[in-house]
């Protein structure tokens, strides 16, 4: 059912609202959580107000149900009720016409230019990193740090420190987001995995205790001791002589997946299973 509204999204921590209208407010309501949520909100004021505050400081209430031909009157009028377009009363970025009390028509560049407007004195405001810093905290995350560890040491929200790694809370013309999509450890992480397999602990023991990625485990063991890669593993059954190129071919053998056959005969971490058979020796 569609239902024409003017409605608001509030924020309960310093009742700053966002006034719009809607022919169908239920599915215009589902827009507005996907793009805040996936922070790709065309309105800057109110993505990093959300970003800083989080999704459960947000409500969403229906101011008025009026017909559409209404709609942008009864808008105009709340906005300026309201004071919205008043960066500290509210997050609306286009102005109402005093005269004829209608909401002007902003331009893509107007739009553009208002939410780069807001996204500086918004850092000045909250102290927001210079780019130099963002810089350095993306050289740490391209070594290897975990967000966590990051956050641990700037002093940063895991929403901020997403912010910056992803070029949102920084504007950096330099940055180049494929870039820092890494997939390796830092030099602490690496001796103590080195450490712990070289004392025979597994890898699935390695990842729980150090709390990393599973598969940054097995590729740094697959890359500096040449296991855990399924192109080098060559199994042999004892009883008939048959060697097995892979852990495919090992699985599909035992009628099991590759995962089961690298637990049981690789890894060593399940013992007793169903599928194991000690003539099957990994060479």
């Amino acid at each position: 059912m569609r239902l024409s509204c003017v409605y608001e999204i509030l924020n309960i921590n310093n009742q700053k609202r966002y006034i719009g209208s809607s022919v169908d407010y239920y599915r215009r309501h589902k827009v507005h959580k996907r793009e805040l949520l996936c922070n790709k909100h065309k309105n800057a004021r109110l993505q990093f107000s959300y970003n800083k505050h989080g999704i459960g400081a947000f409500q969403y209430n229906i101011i008025e149900e009026c017909p559409q031909e209404k709609l942008t009157e009864r808008e105009a009028f709340y906005i300026t009720h309201y004071n919205t377009t008043d960066d500290q009363f509210g997050y609306n970025i286009m102005q109402v016409n005093p005269d004829t009390q209608t909401i002007c028509v902003i331009s893509k560049e107007a739009r553009a230019k208002a939410n780069l407007k807001t996204l500086k004195t918004k850092a000045e405001k909250y102290g927001q990193i210079t780019q130099e810093k963002a810089r350095e905290i993306r050289s740490f995350y391209m070594d290897g740090y975990e967000r966590h560890e990051l956050c641990k040491m700037f002093g940063l929200g895991k929403q901020h420190l997403g912010g910056i790694i992803g070029n949102r809370s920084s504007i950096d013309p330099t940055y180049d987001r494929n870039s820092f999509r890494r997939k390796y450890l830092n030099p602490e992480k690496r001796a103590k995995i080195d450490q712990l397999f070289e004392q025979g602990v597994t890898p699935r023991k390695i990842y729980e205790t150090l709390k990393v990625p599973r598969t940054r485990v097995y590729a740094y063991l697959s890359n500096r001791y040449q296991k855990y890669t399924h192109e080098h593993h060559t199994f042999l059954d004892q009883a008939t002589g048959i060697y097995y190129e892979g852990l495919a071919d090992l699985a599909n053998r035992l009628g099991t997946c590759s995962s089961s056959a690298r637990k049981i005969y690789v890894t060593g971490e399940v013992k007793n299973s169903m599928y194991s058979n000690p003539n099957i020796v990994l060479v």
